[in-house]
């Protein structure tokens, strides 16, 4: 399980992401990382990388977020990073 940044990095990183566990483990812990800890001055939003499938988070509390919310089937399709403009 990944709980912190102080995990080391797998030796066989293409058997380590062929784990459907180690996906779900690495999707959250980037999840809450980019959500506690944002690039400043940027607008941070994820989804389907929580416990919660469904659940989405933005560093900014403004921001309506319930019209992303989705679940995928597939693991490694939730490890998208894009940037989008929210109005």
């Amino acid at each position: 399980m990944i709980e912190s940044r102080d995990v080391p990095l797998p030796s066989n990183w293409t058997s380590f992401v062929g784990m459907s566990e180690n996906n779900k483990d690495l999707t959250c812990f980037l999840s809450n990382e980019l959500i506690g800890v944002p690039p400043p001055d940027k607008r941070v939003v994820a989804a389907g990388g929580f416990a919660d499938e469904e659940r989405v988070e933005c560093t900014d509390p403004g921001c309506n977020v319930l019209n992303l919310k989705a679940c995928y089937e597939e693991d490694d399709t939730r490890i998208i990073i894009c940037p989008i403009a929210i109005a």
